[in-house]
């Protein structure tokens, strides 16, 4: 049977069941080919909790029986060939021809081969004919074959990395030599940009290292590379495989933050803040001398939290004071940055005159500062500064591989641009964070990512654009995030405001009080709203208890736009 067509294999699906989560679904796409067969096992398998991923495919009895007689026709030679071709993966033909010279294999098997029409030789590269057919000849192979291949491979390989790779496949038991080079393939595969290798490498790495402090260290890394490609299932299995490892308090609370964040991509449910106020605490008892900022980092994850959920309650106060007591030797820029966080209004005046200082050093090392440093700089509303910086830093992910922080930061330079009257700018920026967030399975962003849509239709004057972007972000996530709830407020009341539905627009953009600093943004439409509605008072009394904030924050955005709302009530 011909492959089906994309649109066919996309039908063919539907067809199947309840629809896959969006990176599950591309998944099996890809794997599949358009093959009947694999699309409806792969699918299967899916929706009975497998995992797949770009380096674990499931192979179904059914998928392996019908790769089976194809590779059983061969003679064991060119079978010996085809083992080394799909465990070299990236191997060139250079690289294969040398390693099958020392199996008695060459190009008479490598013709076999391609008769058999499992591979294609093209250019000095190799082309299986299915995706799947790699998992199949490995998966069938007995281990002692396994073993020999990848010692085999490790023989021939140059590049350090993948002969790294190679090793590891050629031993069953611990080895810290093996496992440290794997962690040094892991920095490079980083830096290229594949934060999903680099994960596979590190866990790999932790199977191998004796020493359990180590190993958890090595599983926490890669939990945190599985994180920034957005492989959600991956973080929650690594954490998992790390937990019982170590009762180090410092990689308890790396543990933590994995957990927290990865659940905060899923859910709407507040994450636990108390294991930072504690840490917070403990930091706080020691003296100047003893200051350490890699310890000081380890609270910033409170930060993107609290922007996400809101600043309000007893921990989050604890931990304010006790990072205020955390004696540094000189001025501490995630210090206070992590304060300003947590509190806006209280710590504007410590970073505001500074920001230029800040942006310099970004620009000059951008691992001085939290990756969350243009969010803090929108929260102390210096909204204009902080696009270019937010652009800057979504070019700089996007560039790493890390999908999640870059869709991330396309909601708020959307919600940025929208705040300073960009809201085309906005749009773009919000459907790439969509885009982005639907493919890797991440509902809470997606809605995010849709509510800041709306918010820009809203102020564009496209209403049914508006309503689609709102119910989408609804049909989402039902229950979102604070600063969620609040963007899809805010656009239903602009919306209810310009076609003059007074009430209604009050009542929305009254509920932006869900996220303090969004609340402070739709102040000046709240205000329009109330005198048509009768909520003149109310409105006076809303923009009273703003005012100490807006005095602290001093900002002349948030000044113009409390002046115009003052205006219009008095």
């Amino acid at each position: 049977m011909p492959a089906l067509s994309r649109t066919e294999s996309e039908l063919f699906l539907a067809a199947l069941g309840e629809p896959l989560n969006a990176r599950r679904h591309e998944l099996v796409l890809r794997f599949a080919q358009g093959n009947p067969l694999a699309l409806g096992e792969l699918f299967h398998a899916a929706r009975t909790g497998a995992t797949i991923e770009d380096s674990v495919v499931p192979i179904t009895a059914r998928l392996e029986r019908a790769f089976a007689s194809e590779v059983g026709a061969l003679d064991p030679r060119a079978r010996r060939l085809l083992l080394l071709a799909v465990a070299g993966v990236d191997i060139s033909l250079a690289e294969l021809m040398a390693a099958a010279a020392t199996v008695g294999a060459g190009p008479g098997e490598l013709g076999a081969l391609e008769e058999h029409g499992l591979l294609t030789v093209s250019g000095g590269n190799l082309r299986f004919r299915h995706p799947l057919l790699r998992s199949t000849v490995y998966g069938r192979a007995a281990l002692t074959e396994r073993i020999a291949a990848h010692e085999t491979l490790a023989a021939v390989v140059a590049d350090p990395h993948r002969r790294a790779w190679h090793r590891a496949g050629a031993v069953l038991g611990w080895d810290d030599d093996i496992a440290r080079e794997l962690e040094e393939a892991a920095r490079e595969l980083a830096r290229r940009g594949a934060p999903a290798e680099a994960a596979a490498a590190l866990s790999r790495a932790a199977e191998l290292t004796t020493g359990p402090r180590d190993r958890a260290r090595r599983l926490v890394d890669a939990a945190e590379h599985a994180r920034r490609a957005g492989l959600t299932d991956l973080v929650a299995e690594l954490v998992g495989r790390a937990r019982p490892l170590t009762d180090d308090p410092v990689v308890r609370l790396m543990l933590h933050t994995m957990r927290a964040g990865t659940a905060a991509f899923a859910s709407a449910t507040r994450p636990d803040l108390q294991p930072y106020a504690d840490f917070a605490r403990e930091l706080a008892g020691r003296d100047a001398a003893d200051f350490d900022e890699n310890l000081l980092r380890l609270l910033w994850p409170m930060g993107p939290l609290v922007w996400l959920y809101g600043g309000d309650g007893p921990v989050v106060q604890q931990a304010v004071e006790h990072v205020l007591a955390i004696r540094t030797p000189r001025w501490s820029p995630w210090k206070w940055l992590l304060l300003a966080a947590l509190d806006p209004p209280r710590f504007a005046e410590r970073i505001v005159p500074r920001l230029d200082e800040m942006l310099a050093l970004w620009e000059s090392d951008p691992g001085a500062l939290p990756v969350n440093f243009a969010h803090i700089v929108s929260a102390v509303q210096r909204v204009t500064r902080s696009v270019p910086l937010h652009e800057k830093i979504r070019d700089t992910l996007r560039a790493g591989g890390s999908g999640a922080d870059q869709a991330r930061h396309e909601v708020a330079l959307a919600t940025s641009r929208n705040v300073i009257g960009d809201p085309r700018g906005g749009l773009v920026a919000a459907r790439v964070a969509t885009r982005l967030s639907e493919a890797l399975a991440l509902p809470m962003q997606t809605a995010a990512g849709y509510a800041a849509e709306a918010l820009a239709q809203a102020w564009l004057g496209d209403a049914a654009g508006s309503r689609a972007a709102f119910e989408a972000s609804e049909r989402t996530a039902p229950t979102a995030w604070p600063i969620v709830r609040a963007n899809r407020h805010w656009a239903a009341g602009l919306l209810a405001l310009s076609e003059r539905r007074y009430r209604e627009a009050w009542d929305h953009l009254g509920r932006t009080s869900v996220h303090a600093t969004t609340y402070l943004w739709a102040i000046g439409d709240l205000t329009e709203a109330a005198v048509p509605a009768g909520e003149t008072v109310a409105a006076r009394a809303a923009l009273a208890d703003l005012h100490p904030d807006v005095l602290a924050l001093d900002s002349p955005e948030v000044d113009a736009t409390y002046e115009r709302a003052r205006a219009l009530v008095d």
